[in-house]
């Protein structure tokens, strides 16, 4: 099996949505990804029992703790419409989006992630 056909099998293992023509490298970095959020949700603490999922209004997803953070979101722009948290983004405006969600949409080419760079 080749280094695509094993990407592709953990890609499917992970239940990571891609695209046939995605690249190489866009599939592994949604791989790392998820292996990540694999690696954080089996080793992250568990909400004590209060009840609380975390939810953020995301599909009703959880974040391990309640707690909402600024490194749980990334920072994306909008491609093609879309409507998240009840509210309508077209093209071109910003929206934090939860890993969960980003993937999917980066799936769908509805958002693009914002480059950021540091030295300007």
């Amino acid at each position: 099996m080749n280094t695509r056909e094993q990407l592709e099998a953990r890609a499917k293992e992970l239940e990571v949505k891609f695209a046939a023509n995605i690249s190489d490298e866009k599939l592994q970095e949604r791989v790392d990804a998820a292996e990540a959020k694999a690696q954080k949700s089996q080793t992250g603490p568990d909400n004590g029992g209060t009840g609380d999922t975390g939810d953020t209004g995301d599909k009703g997803q959880t974040n391990n703790g309640g707690e909402t953070g600024e490194d749980d979101l990334i920072d994306t722009d909008v491609l093609e419409r879309v409507k998240h948290d009840g509210r309508d983004y077209g093209p071109g405006d910003p929206i934090s989006l939860n890993t969960d969600t980003y993937l999917e949409l980066l799936g769908l080419s509805k958002v693009a992630e914002v480059d950021i760079d540091p030295d300007t």
